[in-house]
């Protein structure tokens, strides 16, 4: 669910900035994964009612130990 959330994020940024005129790089790539990441956990809270700061984790089956753990981006992964 927030994987899909957070592509639909990314086509909400588009179509509010006129097609693919978001650069993949440096500060605008940033604030485009930021805001997709917020689309991503901001639904799967409200289905849910949980909050875990993961994305990807339900992608995967068998599940993985690694996946992007939004408190800690910077980390990577989660053990």
């Amino acid at each position: 669910l927030s994987t899909v959330a957070h592509e639909i994020g990314h086509g909400v940024v588009r179509s509010l900035i006129g097609g693919e005129g978001i650069d993949a790089k440096y500060i605008a790539g940033a604030i485009n994964e930021g805001i997709a990441d917020i689309y991503g956990l901001a639904a799967e809270y409200f289905v849910t009612g949980q909050f875990d700061w993961t994305l990807t984790e339900e992608v995967y089956d068998p599940p993985i130990t690694c996946e992007r753990n939004i408190a800690s981006p910077h980390v990577g992964c989660i053990t």
